[in-house]
């Protein structure tokens, strides 16, 4: 990739990384009733779904799970773009430290932001969920970064 089109990369990786953060921040900021329309409308679409195989499930099970997957979703994405972030710079050695920042916007959004929306509360455990999707992220990022690294370095002998 010549450097014009790895800088361009890099800035379109940023404004992206930015954008999951502020859609992730933005979701915080949304109070209890407005948030728990968000998972009851897709719970309901799941529900339906479940319905067409024969599943009835438990409905505050279902909603927790669909809140729970929501967190661990959103900061898979925020994860991948972070580390393909720090893959593009000069500072690609520390890409598995990408959990770190997750685990840093993850403390904000739960202890700070949601701290002042009305009718939510902070939790460790969304925090660790949180967390563990960003380091999803990277521990399935990794490996593909490193096979395609070493197939370049291949080619170019």
């Amino acid at each position: 990739m010549t450097k014009s089109g790895l800088r361009k990369a890099t800035l379109l990786l940023l404004l992206l990384t930015l954008a999951a953060a502020c859609f992730i921040l933005f979701n915080s900021s949304l109070n209890a009733d407005e948030s728990s329309k968000q998972s009851s409308s897709f719970a309901e679409i799941v529900k339906a779904l479940l319905s067409m195989l024969g599943i009835e499930p438990n409905e505050e099970a279902l909603n927790d799970s669909i809140r729970n997957a929501a967190h661990f979703a959103e900061y898979f994405l925020f994860g991948a773009l972070a580390y393909s972030l720090i893959q593009t710079t000069r500072f690609k050695k520390y890409a598995l430290y990408t959990p770190f920042p997750a685990l840093l916007l993850a403390v904000l959004d739960e202890f700070i932001v949601q701290s002042i929306s009305d009718g939510r509360s902070p939790e460790w455990s969304d925090v660790l969920i949180d967390t563990c999707g960003a380091l999803c992220a990277v521990l399935l990022l990794a490996p593909l970064f490193y096979i395609v690294r070493e197939r370049r370095k291949r080619n170019e002998k």
